[in-house]
């Protein structure tokens, strides 16, 4: 069983390095996917979970908080064309109060 820090080669050629417990990522760690995108963060029990970032294969990235490898509490997505969404996170899309930056530069708020 893996157990403190290593490094996965997974069959699709994804790579995770970082902490494992009982054989599973958990703590920090960060994985290079095979499309191209990444994740740097915290793991637990093998899902992402808590404080990270991720970038995506389309140039997109998000920063902040995770729950079950989804979108969730406060974070910032950001994408190619300088479009920005900043706020509250429930299961994957904003939720509440929030900020959004349009990549003219107007904002809108609310």
């Amino acid at each position: 069983v893996m157990e403190g820090q290593g490094v996965v080669t997974y069959p699709d050629g994804s790579i995770y390095q970082g902490q494992f417990r009982g054989g599973v990522a958990d703590g920090q760690g960060k994985i290079a996917y095979a499309d191209g995108g990444t994740y740097e963060g915290s793991w637990v029990s093998g899902v992402i979970e808590g404080e990270g970032k991720a970038s995506f294969a389309d140039g997109a990235s998000y920063e902040g908080s995770f729950a079950n490898a989804t979108f969730e509490g406060m974070g910032k997505l950001t994408y190619p064309d300088g479009y920005v969404q900043e706020g509250s996170w429930v299961a994957g899309q904003p939720n509440g109060a929030g900020k959004s930056t349009f990549a003219d530069g107007s904002v809108f708020e609310g």
